[in-house]
């Protein structure tokens, strides 16, 4: 019995590695004496530098349906399923004959070894295929429900002929069977030609990536495609899983360049998709299956197997101030995390990350809309919606950084944070990681890279420290100057003023920029005003300028923090943080300039001293009249504008009165001296000891004021310390002091002619201190008589208009009265007096007679 069995074996054998007889019931699987040989050989020599043989389906020995046609096993496929596994196969038959082959005599069925018989159905894109035409072949696909315990391995694929003298009708031409030694799948490095909408696609793997992040595996495929048609190929509806070596299937997600395409004859695409695997499942010997629903039995049939190379494993989380290299459009792309800030807001840290993507490649890359997630502990996940990327492409080794920014509660340890960079998503495609039923607002987010994020420095209360900041311009420095509170008329100035360093070799120009505040937790909803102290955002090699951030809030408003933000403006609606910091607890104080003491300006193209050089008070009745003199000298090299100050008094009990100014309007020329002239009117109740004046830069829609124009805010303010001195009222009329004039007044004759007109004849001196340049000068003259009987008489005198400079010069006017008719004798006491919008002080007085010359002043 023994030897019987054995001899059977041999000649089944036999049969098996390709006798000239084609038998009516033999099994066909592949030449195992050559693969045993070469088993054999590689045991004895051990060559390192040779790979293991691989033996695939193509080995297999056709089966001859007639004399010269034949059929081969050139495709199988096993999807599993949970109740039960879809096998689809093909068999190519080859015709060599002249006339045609009806398939309608022949047919297949798939058994198992124990004799298990299942029935194999036509794909119904194959339902038309009939014959087989002379000298040519034909691919026939079938499908089968099989056992899910059931591998190609246990599976026999009978080739039957119908045969009406035989019983049951069947003639089994022969079988195939896959040996275990032996693979149906496209082996790595290896095409498969799959027919999409019946056009011929040759398709490879490209790579395999892997990265670990927490629970999951996620597994990147990219797949080049080629059409090997004569048509175009749109839009394929195939689907794409990766399978395990347990078997088990995992849904691959295209991204969004991937889900709907094109390709016409002969060209080439490499599409991308991506899924995750629970850590748990081993990641090795891993497939790729394409799947296509049939129309007709509405399942989906596997179409093709690859086997995938190993994965290149990418780093699970990029350490710190590491970079990670990712392929993009077969590119090298180097990112990483350059840089970040954490400013502390009551309950909330604001995180801001500087993000650099940089082509290592030597052609333009555009960069996908890769979508930024903050990762924390406790599943914390924070999206971070970014403009940045849209329509970003690359130079040859261009670097570009982005800035990124997200809110965490202070309860989440910083050092804990990671940033995860997603590949972009699709909003209609279902994430494969979570059930169907709990797929609401949830799309697969595939990570690209997962970065830890870099020690976050402080950016609460960091005044006058410089930060490096990353932009796509160039290397940046940025310190925080001051952040100062200004009076106004209808509410305060908040001003924050900022240094922006150009750390390039070479000019650069910053982005169109706006600001944000906010105080406490609210944002500030009126304008914010960004002015650059050039006039302009372009920036020389290593040169600075200052960018000043300005808004208005309510006078009363009482907060203990305030957040600034410079943001880049990216299109017409969006923007993105440049830098921010934090303020909190009181503002700083602004900064006092003792009298006799200079106010340096320092803006560009502006540069000033300021000095205070006199004050006064002008007494009414009611009202009094604060006035101050300053010189302005230009520090500058040139002939240029000087900045439109802004000023307010502030009494010593912290009142607050916006001074009328005037100022040179024209330009001014190196270490010129101008004249800048402020007043107001306030109630004779306000003391005029220790006054300030709080003084800096006018702003009008976001730039300095311009000459004329009306100021709209104020920046770089100081508190002046005032002296108000009044002046000493003079016996004579002697170098009477209207700076920046010097008045002498002499040889007065007051004569009465017994009419109602008093003549009043007088000479003067007048000089004018020429060095100072000034703008509208309101100060006049006026002449008072008081007669011996009380009567009292002004006459006032516009004496920048009506006087000459020079020595020696005569001026002659008169007061009407009908009093003057009945004067033939008697005194009077002249007074002369500086007025100043309706205001006066004086400044000399003289006792006299009518009509005697000793009234002349003191020679």
């Amino acid at each position: 019995m023994k030897r019987t069995t054995a001899i059977a074996t041999m000649l089944s054998l036999s049969l098996i590695l390709g006798a000239s007889a084609f038998p009516t019931a033999n099994i066909y699987a592949a030449d195992t004496k050559n693969a045993t040989k070469q088993q054999s050989t590689s045991k004895q020599t051990k060559p390192a530098a040779k790979p293991t043989p691989v033996h695939t389906i193509s080995e297999l020995k056709p089966i001859r349906l007639t004399a010269k046609s034949a059929v081969k096993l050139t495709d199988v496929n096993m999807y599993k399923q949970d109740e039960s596994n879809i096998l689809t196969y093909t068999l190519t038959y080859y015709n060599n004959e002249q006339r045609s082959v009806p398939l309608i005599d022949y047919w297949t069925k798939v058994r198992t070894k124990g004799g298990t018989v299942y029935s194999s159905v036509l794909t119904t894109k194959d339902k038309e295929k009939k014959t087989v035409p002379g000298l040519s072949e034909m691919s026939v696909t079938y499908y089968a429900k099989v056992a899910k315990g059931l591998t190609i391995n246990d599976l026999f694929f009978d080739i039957i002929k119908w045969d009406f003298s035989k019983a049951g009708f069947e003639n089994r031409l022969g079988s195939f069977q896959i040996p275990t030694w032996m693979t149906a799948s496209t082996v790595v490095g290896k095409s498969s030609t799959v027919r999409m909408n019946d056009i011929p696609i040759k398709t490879s793997i490209d790579r395999v990536t892997s990265m670990l992040n927490e629970d999951m595996n996620y597994v990147n495929v990219a797949v080049n495609v080629e059409n090997l048609g004569f048509k175009a190929l749109e839009n394929p509806t195939y689907k794409y899983v990766i399978k395990t070596a347990s078997g088990s299937s995992y849904p691959l997600v295209p991204d969004s360049a991937s889900k709907e395409y094109k390709l016409q004859p002969s060209e080439k695409k490499t599409l991308n998709f991506m899924t995750a695997i629970p850590k748990s499942v081993v990641i090795k010997n891993l497939e790729l299956q394409l799947l296509t629903e049939d129309e007709t039995a509405k399942i989906n049939l596997p179409v093709a197997t690859l086997k995938l190379p190993a994965s290149n494993a990418a780093t699970s989380v990029i350490p710190a101030n590491k970079e990670q290299v990712i392929t993009i459009d077969k590119a090298k792309v180097s990112t990483k995390i350059l840089n970040g800030w954490a400013n502390q807001s009551f309950e909330e840290n604001d995180i801001t990350l500087t993000f650099q993507f940089e082509n290592l490649s030597n052609r333009p890359v555009t960069i996908p809309k890769y979508e930024f997630v903050l990762k924390g502990p406790n599943g914390l996940s924070v999206p971070i919606p970014t403009k940045s990327l849209d329509n970003l492409t690359l130079k040859a080794m261009e670097k570009r950084p982005i800035t990124l920014s997200a809110m965490v509660s202070t309860d989440v340890p910083l050092e804990q944070l990671k940033l995860q960079l997603n590949k972009p998503g699709d909003s209609e495609q279902k994430d494969p990681t979570k059930p169907e039923t709990n797929q609401k607002d949830s799309n697969f987010k595939f990570p690209e890279g997962t970065y830890k994020l870099p020690d976050l420095q402080s950016m609460r209360n960091q005044t006058g420290i410089e930060y490096d900041v990353q932009h796509s311009k160039g290397n940046l420095g940025i310190t925080i100057e001051s952040l100062q509170r200004l009076p106004w008329l209808d509410g305060d100035v908040l001003s924050a003023k900022l240094k922006i360093k150009n750390k390039e070799t070479k000019t650069i120009q910053l982005p169109a920029l706006e600001g944000v505040f906010k105080l406490d937790t609210s944002g500030v909803s009126g304008k914010t005003q960004v002015i650059s102290s050039n006039g302009a955002l372009i920036i020389g090699a290593r040169e600075v300028v200052d960018v000043y951030i300005v808004t208005k809030v309510p006078s009363y408003m009482d907060f203990s923090q305030v957040q600034t933000a410079l943001m880049e403006k990216i299109g017409e609606t969006d923007s993105a943080p440049i830098i921010q910091f934090t303020n909190g607890g009181k503002l700083s104080k602004l900064p006092v300039v003792e009298f006799g003491k200079v106010y340096n300006l320092t803006t560009q193209g502006r540069k000033a001293d300021i000095e205070v050089k006199n004050s006064k008070v002008y007494e009414g009745a009611v009202e009094q009249i604060i006035y101050t003199d300053l010189v302005m000298k230009s520090q500058e090299e040139r002939q240029t504008i000087l900045s439109q100050m802004v000023a307010y008094y502030r009494s010593d009990d912290g009142r607050y009165y916006k001074a009328n100014l005037s100022q040179v309007q024209g330009p001014t020329s190196p270490q010129g001296l101008n004249v800048v002239t402020a007043w107001v009117k306030v109630p004779k109740t306000v003391n005029k000891t220790d006054l300030q004046l709080i003084i800096g830069e006018g702003i009008t829609e976001n730039k300095l004021t311009p000459p004329k124009g009306e100021s709209d805010g104020y920046i770089n303010a100081v508190a002046m310390d005032l002296k108000v001195v009044q002046p000493t009222v003079q016996r004579d009329f002697v170098n009477l002091d209207l700076f920046p004039y010097s008045l002498t007044l002499y040889n007065f004759y007051v004569t009465a002619n017994r009419s109602s007109n008093l003549s009043i004849e007088f000479s003067y001196d007048m000089a004018r201190q020429l060095e100072y340049n000034m703008g509208d000068y309101g100060h006049k003259l006026v002449i008072e008589i008081v007669d011996s009987s009380g009567k009292r008489f002004e006459k006032e005198i516009d004496f920048v208009k009506e006087f000459t400079e020079g020595k020696n010069k005569s001026f002659s006017t008169s007061i009407s009265d009908a009093f003057f008719e009945k004067i033939e004798n008697g005194g009077f006491q002249l007074t002369l007096y500086d007025v100043f919008d309706k205001e006066k002080i004086k400044l000399a007085s003289h006792g006299s007679a009518y009509n005697i010359r000793n009234a002349k002043t003191a020679d």
